[in-house]
């Protein structure tokens, strides 16, 4: 069986490996084909026009750069607070 096959079966079983290398080569595994199913997905393909796909990513954008910004403040201050105690 090959790597990918020894991959697959582990995640339809969900188990895990016992190795650190089994479980490296695993998630190796299922990034590679959760990016190539996704990659080869359309906004077509959910009944979005291409318009309304950049509407939806300018606001995912949006809301990322709002939450980035909320989790950076989050950590200046946590830092502040540990270095007054």
């Amino acid at each position: 069986m090959t790597w990918l096959g020894r991959g697959y079966a582990a995640l339809m079983t969900l188990t895990l490996p016992r190795s650190r290398f089994a479980r490296r080569r695993d998630a190796r595994v299922i990034g590679v084909a959760f990016v190539s199913f996704w990659k080869s997905l359309s906004p077509s393909d959910f009944g979005l026009s291409d318009s309304a796909a950049r509407s939806l990513l300018d606001r995912s954008a949006t809301w990322h750069q709002i939450r980035t910004g909320l989790g950076m403040v989050g950590f200046i201050a946590a830092l502040r607070a540990l270095q007054r105690s």
